[in-house]
């Protein structure tokens, strides 16, 4: 039931070969969502690398976007994109063009936060980002993966 849910919650933008985007209301509740449709969609995508980590990065930096989002948007756009190389673009896009991503090291045994790009990079990815037009900002890690697959390019029957 709440996996329907969630499908509801999302809407898809473009799902195509070795590239998929969604966008997700911001909401706490689309941190899970967004995991759900990374572990669903990887395989098909064509990724062939630590699905497992993808899955920890799509999660670290959808929270990272909950919490960092001007509520006033719309939604946040996740993007995931299988490179020739094998790689994974996982690209999230939010409405706070004003920050920048702040990598603060080793974190503080007692903090509660700042651990989402420490862990990420810990995890073996790349962390870029960039402001678009000053409104929206665009986190990306790139994630190798294995040797390259051509994916299964069938349409998932449903996120689950």
């Amino acid at each position: 039931m709440a996996e329907a849910a969630g499908a509801e919650r999302m809407r898809f933008a473009e799902r195509e070969g070795s590239c998929w985007s969604g966008e997700f209301p911001i909401l706490r509740l689309s941190v899970p969502d967004a995991r759900r449709a990374t572990r669903r969609l990887l395989p098909h995508l064509g990724f062939t690398g630590d699905q497992e980590a993808a899955t920890v990065i799509v999660s670290e930096l959808m929270t990272n976007a909950v919490l960092h989002a001007r509520r006033s948007g719309p939604s946040l756009t996740l993007r995931l994109a299988v490179r020739e190389d094998g790689a994974l673009v996982i690209d999230v896009a939010d409405n706070d063009g004003d920050s920048e991503p702040r990598p603060c090291g080793l974190p503080e045994a007692a903090s509660e936060g700042g651990r989402g790009l420490f862990l990420i990079e810990a995890l073996g990815a790349t962390v870029t980002w960039e402001s678009t037009d000053g409104s929206h900002k665009h986190v990306r890690a790139l994630l190798q993966g294995g040797a390259p697959s051509h994916g299964r390019r069938g349409r998932p029957d449903r996120l689950r």
